[in-house]
């Protein structure tokens, strides 16, 4: 069967075959859906993207404290204690 091959059980591929037969291509693309929505705005993703790729040795932790930042001022419209991650945070603020 062909769900062996490709390593789901007979439920998903008789699932995936029902999509198949009414949507085509469009019923077996995955449709993500649902989770938290993000904090970042899409400016500030594009900023992040970017630092990202420039390189660096960014860890989820220093991800997360810039995103902190970002947050802290624009909600409280605070000055948060500095926070020494990495010299590129102040950019994407």
């Amino acid at each position: 069967m062909a769900s062996d091959f490709v390593g789901v059980s007979k439920n998903t591929g008789y699932i995936w075959q029902e999509r198949w037969n009414e949507e085509r291509y469009d019923g077996i693309i995955p449709k993500f859906a649902g989770g938290r929505p993000s904090k970042l705005t899409a400016s500030q993703k594009e900023k992040l993207k970017k630092i990202l790729e420039d390189g660096g040795n960014w860890t989820t932790k220093d991800v997360q404290l810039l995103n902190f930042q970002e947050i802290w001022c624009r909600i409280y419209r605070l000055s948060p204690n500095p926070i020494q991650v990495n010299t590129q945070i102040n950019t994407i603020i």
